[in-house]
């Protein structure tokens, strides 16, 4: 286990505002950033990232993150797995405890990222890029394959990395920089067998949810505002070598929803850039159908002679595939048309193809403007096309409201109860002293008043959360995962203009605040007395509860005059 210290300078460190730009485009909004949300589909951002909260919160579906907890998300990996990603960006020394390693051992997937480590550092060096059209083009791809850590299987691997034997190796690396997985080339692509051999899915690696060079094209892709769609691990290391650094690959798979996500989350532009065979051209088209209808522009890179960006690189040089990637991209859906346009009148066929395309667009505005740019190339009346595209669409399926879900680890409870805690976090440092000079902490004082007056936290999460803060256990220091989400979401609710309360108050808020819980919690207690006093089975038993009885009135009555109500007593008495 990692150390309480190494937690704390963690939590103290690592900046949410940073954090999220590794897998989030950020817009300035004020004194916070917004982003689309990394916890639900959206097509308009609602997740706003605080730096002086040091928290972002989605207002849409509810889900709040630290810097932490975003990065589980994202990386889909662990709660100590994600302090140690944030430990080596912010250059801070991981200490653990004596029993760590036998624990970490036992994590399966800890151990086959610390497995994949371990055979990433270990490939050989060697002549990795082959040839090129000049020696400076050669050094280029030569340097950009050893940035991305490609290199040659050596003979004496374990069993379970024996399948690159005699391969060109190209890691697959998470957005944070992990070793999730490995592609292997074969060296004699003429000899019979498979070109290429990939790892299997694992709770590391998920090739449906990663993009090949990602990690090294984060930074490109936000100031670019935009993302190139390779097919091949080489194709992407191609673009990196010319100076394209925002390009990234499929992994042997086709695109997935996933991958969208998480190219969604960088721009809202994709280029494609898949291999020219019939089977990639068709690839092209589902690609751009499925990127139209997620809200992406879509945009093609059309090269010469058939070739596919490695090939481009090596003939033409790195020089002439930079200038093709920046002058020759062609609008996907303006290429259609003129496709559709130079077809023959009677080739109704090709019409209601582009508009099929033009109807996977969410926005009215973008379909008014294409059905535009159709009716012009085509010469149909526009009012034609747009009555052909409502028969031909039909209606937009309505969108079902998704029911907002609690942070996880988190478990329904009363609002006044999750106040106090509240105000318990705020004020965890603080302290009471008597006259002796004794002193107690906020939590721990609040803790003995709840005792004292028969008001437990009926969550259990609650309680345990008062609990630790109570023996002073530092909320930041708190390396559960399900009380950690607590923390965060306790934080992330409270009022955005909520300041530290003056010392000279605190003693008096704080009894108010566990009195305003207890109004709530008295009202529930007295009606469930009394619904036994009314039910009970024997005089002896009526008797016994009614003593239950008058305690919880008098316990309501003192209540109801500290906090200057009414009355708090349920209806019905």
């Amino acid at each position: 286990m990692l150390t309480d210290d190494t937690l704390r300078k963690v939590r103290e460190t690592a900046r949410i505002d940073e954090v999220a730009s590794d897998y989030l485009t950020l817009h300035r909004s004020g004194k916070d950033f917004v982003a689309l949300c990394p916890f639900h589909d959206e097509r308009h951002p609602s997740f706003r990232v605080s730096p002086a909260r040091n928290i972002g919160k989605c207002f849409s579906c509810g889900e709040a993150a630290d810097p932490i907890r975003l990065v589980c998300h994202m990386e889909g990996c662990g709660f100590e797995e994600a302090v140690r990603l944030l430990a080596r960006k912010y250059n801070i020394e991981v200490e653990e405890t004596a029993a760590a390693g036998r624990e970490r051992r036992r994590d399966e997937r800890e151990a086959l990222l610390l497995a994949n480590a371990s055979f990433a550092g270990g490939l050989l060096p060697g002549d990795l890029a082959g040839t090129a059209r000049t020696e400076a083009d050669r050094q280029g791809l030569e340097e950009t394959y050893r940035s991305f850590g490609v290199g040659l299987c050596p003979p004496d691997v374990p069993q379970a990395f024996r399948p690159f034997l005699g391969r060109l190796v190209f890691p697959i690396h998470t957005t944070g920089g992990q070793v999730a997985g490995f592609a292997g080339r074969s060296l004699t692509p003429s000899e019979k067998g498979r070109k290429y051999v990939n790892s299997p899915d694992s709770p590391a690696y998920h090739k449906g949810h990663i993009l090949y060079g990602l990690h090294k094209a984060v930074k490109a892709v936000r100031s670019e505002g935009r993302i190139l769609l390779c097919e091949g691990y080489k194709d992407v290391l191609a673009f990196h070598a010319c100076g394209i650094r925002y390009a990234v690959g499929l992994c042997g798979t086709a695109l997935t929803e996933e991958h969208i996500r998480a190219i969604r989350r960088l721009a809202g532009q994709v280029t494609l850039s898949l291999d020219p065979d019939p089977a990639g051209r068709q690839n092209t088209v589902r690609c751009a159908h499925m990127l139209l209808s997620e809200g992406c522009a879509v945009s093609l890179l059309p090269l010469p002679d058939g070739m596919d960006p490695d090939e481009v690189y090596r003939r033409k040089g790195s020089d002439e595939l930079a200038r093709l990637a920046r002058e020759g991209t062609l609008d996907y859906l303006s290429y259609r048309i003129r496709q559709a346009a130079s077809r023959p009148h009677t080739d109704t066929a090709a019409i209601n193809g582009a508009l099929g395309e033009i109807g996977l667009l969410s926005s009215p505005l973008a379909v008014y403007r294409r059905i535009g740019e159709l009716s012009g190339a085509t010469g149909i009346p526009i009012e034609v096309l747009r009555q052909e595209i409502s028969v031909a669409t039909g209606p937009k399926n309505v969108p079902v409201p998704v029911p907002k879900k609690e942070a996880a680890g988190l478990t329904p409870a009363l609002p006044r109860e999750r106040t106090l805690l509240r105000f318990c976090l705020t004020h965890h440092d603080r302290m009471f002293y008597d006259p002796d000079g004794n002193g107690i902490s906020l939590p721990a004082w609040v803790s003995g008043e709840l005792a004292d007056n028969e008001l437990p936290l009926e969550d259990p999460e609650h309680a345990r959360l008062l609990h630790l803060l109570a023996e002073g256990k530092h909320p930041d220091g708190i390396a559960d995962e399900r009380l950690s989400a607590l923390v965060l979401s306790l934080r992330a609710s409270a009022p955005q203009d909520t300041g530290p309360v003056p010392d000279e108050r605190l003693p008096g808020e704080t009894r108010f605040q566990v009195l305003l819980y207890g109004e709530s919690f008295a009202r529930r207690k007295l009606a469930r007395a009394l619904e036994s006093v009314r039910t009970a089975a024997t005089p002896e038993e009526r008797l016994r509860l009614q003593a239950t009885l008058e305690n919880h009135f008098a316990l309501s009555d003192r209540i109801a005059r500290e906090l200057q109500s009414q009355s708090i007593l349920p209806e019905g008495i």
